[in-house]
């Protein structure tokens, strides 16, 4: 059986183990001294030594309880936390060094006094509580507090406290929590950013776990998918939001891409919303996370509502379509110009451009156009840039096909650096602006001549007509007096006045006709020597009074293709004329031969008074003044001559004059031949 020592048995043990190793006794003395003696004086040794072992025992002892007092106050000053000891009003009895950090006071001057001094005034109730329910319930309590600030930033602490057991104490640990309320507040904040920036986006985001199926969302996905709490977040519950034409190809796309393929989940799709049943759009974004296999455990990714940007993508495209149609039905052209004068699109046809073969995209106008109006572009493309204003200007353009065309254009800025410039071929409105000028002088004209006319009217008729009327008042008033010599010079007279009024009218009727374009061109083959014959004879009574011969000098062979009527006014005018410039005893010669270009060249000469360089100037225009009294005190308007002129270059004829003063005259005119 095991002996068991007891602590003093051990000791003396010891005691004993030394003093045999310190201690030396005389044999000798041994003997004298007794056995008794000797067993006492062993008896002492054996004492002594254990009592200088009990008292190394109790100095080693001292010094660790010395140490671990040094530690434990080290422990407890130094802590972390801060630790109270506080009295059952309260009062502050004992204190670490951190609890006196905590309320920025030293430590010394904090014992006796009240905690809730320090704690800031809407946390005390909580704070009063929290001691009161320690005391009484004997349990251990917890609760957070808002400490005044130090240093002006606010601290929160966490308390824990317990009573003695005696029950007149209560001790107090306190955790300064501030960081992590700033944390939680920021983390609130972020929280709070996330959920108005989804609202905003209209993104919800989701996290599913991929092995159940079962996924989780955030308040703004429950409100894009219309969804409770209670709806059945799995991924059957998910596709039965889907619209029935996205069913089969979401359900493909997931089960074969994402899954089948472990890639991300990136789709465009339609659902009916829960709540209301409204289609909506979605763009869904998803990435799977894989275990240490590469076996996919979850799906994290957000889901956006583009419901509106799809509608107005669709409203954008239709827009776009009907620019486009619009663009396409305008007739002008469209080019797109960078700032280096370099195509970026147009729109037109392939003999509309400088340039015809192939496209222009991408190609420099200044390559492909004369240098001057390659200059001109790109100071309008600058202009256009640099003050934001449109450019208005026009240019002609020599085209390939269709010779040179007018252009106007409008170069409008849209970028930075890019000009859209719309030209419109007004080739066609050059021309009739042209034509427009063209009427206007020729309107002007008419005026002018019609004013003429009306004054040929109100002057020339006026004379005849006066003299015709004074001799009609004296055959009225005293025809009994005069003799037959008298009547009958005054018949002559009457009909002169008669025959030079018919003249005149018949000229302005016929020459109104002609301007009013009333008058017909009938042309058919006529023997120029046979109208002239007639012609002659219906002036011959005038130019005998004269005693001016007219000699015609015409091949009978000779044939024109003109109206009859207009020819014959025509040379009936001219010879008239001539006629009637000519003095007395004079001559006026008729000829006609064949011309150039198939026409027949007719020339009436005479040996009368001529004109000079400025009458011969104004004989075609009405607006002038050429009228002139004939040899015989004839009157004459000017009037024929138009005429002439009309109806010749009705007949694609000219008509020219070479006459002299004091030499008479010549015109010669054409008509085409037969």
């Amino acid at each position: 059986m095991e002996t068991k020592h007891t602590t003093s048995e051990l000791l003396r043990q010891k005691a004993e183990e030394m003093l045999k190793k310190t201690q030396l006794i005389d044999k000798s003395a041994n003997q004298v001294l007794g056995a008794d003696i000797m067993k006492l004086i062993h008896e002492l040794n054996v004492h002594q030594v254990e009592l200088e072992m009990q008292n190394d025992e109790l100095q080693q002892a001292k010094s660790n309880a010395e140490a671990a007092a040094r530690k434990y106050t080290d422990l407890y000053d130094f802590a972390p936390n801060g630790y109270f000891t506080l009295s059952s009003e309260g009062v502050i009895t004992e204190l670490n060094l951190r609890a006196a950090s905590l309320l920025g006071k030293s430590r010394n001057y904090l014992n006796g006094k009240m905690l809730s001094l320090y704690i800031n005034p809407a946390s005390r109730p909580t704070f009063n509580d929290f001691l009161k329910q320690i005391f009484i319930g004997k349990l251990t309590e917890t609760c957070e507090l808002a400490l005044y600030p130090v240093s002006d930033m606010p601290v929160h602490v966490y308390l824990t406290g317990n009573a003695s057991d005696n029950g007149d104490q209560a001790f107090i640990t306190m955790v300064d929590i501030t960081a992590m309320k700033t944390v939680q507040q920021k983390l609130q904040e972020s929280e709070l950013f996330l959920n108005e920036a989804q609202q905003v986006a209209n993104l919800g985001a989701y996290t599913m776990d991929v092995s159940t199926g079962q996924w989780k969302s955030s308040k703004t996905l429950d409100a894009i998918f219309g969804i409770d709490p209670h709806f059945d977040r799995s991924v059957q519950g998910w596709a039965s939001l889907l619209h029935p034409e996205w069913q089969q190809i979401m359900n493909d796309y997931f089960a074969n891409e994402v899954l089948g393929k472990k890639t991300d989940f990136d789709k465009e799709y339609k659902i009916v919303r829960n709540n209301d049943k409204v289609e909506r759009w979605l763009h869904g974004i998803g990435r799977l996370k894989f275990d240490d296999w590469g076996k996919p455990i979850h799906m994290v990714g957000v889901i956006q509502d583009i419901t509106q940007q799809k509608e107005a993508n669709e409203a954008l495209k239709a827009s776009e379509d009907y620019s486009r149609a619009l663009v396409e039905a305008l007739p002008d052209l469209m080019f797109v110009l960078n700032s280096k004068g370099v195509y970026l699109d147009y729109k037109a046809a392939t003999d509309d451009l400088y340039y015809q073969t192939g496209s222009i995209v991408g190609k420099n106008n200044r390559d492909m156009t004369p240098p001057d109006f390659a200059d001109m572009i790109d100071e309008k493309i600058n202009l256009a840039l640099n003050t934001w204003q449109i450019q208005e200007f026009e240019y002609q353009m020599l085209l390939p096909e269709k010779g040179i065309c007018d252009f106007e254009a409008r170069m409008v800025p849209c970028k930075q650096d890019e000009v859209i410039v719309i030209v419109r071929n007004i080739t066609q409105r050059k021309k009739a602006e042209a034509d427009i000028i063209l009427k206007s002088e020729e309107l002007i004209a008419a005026n002018a001549e019609k004013d003429q006319f009306f004054s040929i009217i109100a002057h020339d008729l006026r004379g005849p007509f006066n003299g015709f009327l004074g001799l009609t008042q004296l055959m009225a008033e005293d025809l009994l007096n005069f003799s037959m010599d008298e009547i009958n010079k005054i018949a002559v007279s009457m009909q002169k006045s008669a025959n030079n009024l018919y003249s005149l009218l018949n000229n302005l009727l016929e020459w109104s006709l002609l301007k009013r374009g009333i008058t017909k061109c009938e042309p058919i083959a006529i023997s120029v020597l046979e109208r002239l014959t007639g012609v002659v004879k219906s002036i011959e009574q005038e130019a005998t009074k004269k005693d001016i011969k007219i000699t015609v000098n015409i091949p009978e062979v000779i044939m024109v293709h003109a109206d009859p009527n207009m020819f014959e006014s025509t040379v009936r005018n001219l010879i008239s004329n001539a006629v009637k410039f000519t003095s007395k005893g004079g001559w006026v010669y008729v000829t006609a031969k064949a011309a150039a270009n198939n026409f027949v060249e007719i020339t009436i000469k005479d040996t009368g008074i001529g004109m000079d360089a400025d009458m011969i100037g104004n004989l075609f225009h009405l607006g002038q003044s050429t009228n002139r009294r004939g040899t015989d005190n004839e009157p004459s308007t000017g009037l024929g001559l138009l005429l002439c002129e009309g109806f010749i270059k009705q007949h694609g004829g000219t008509i020219q004059v070479k006459s002299e003063t004091g030499k008479g005259s010549e015109f010669r005119f054409t008509f085409p031949g037969a």
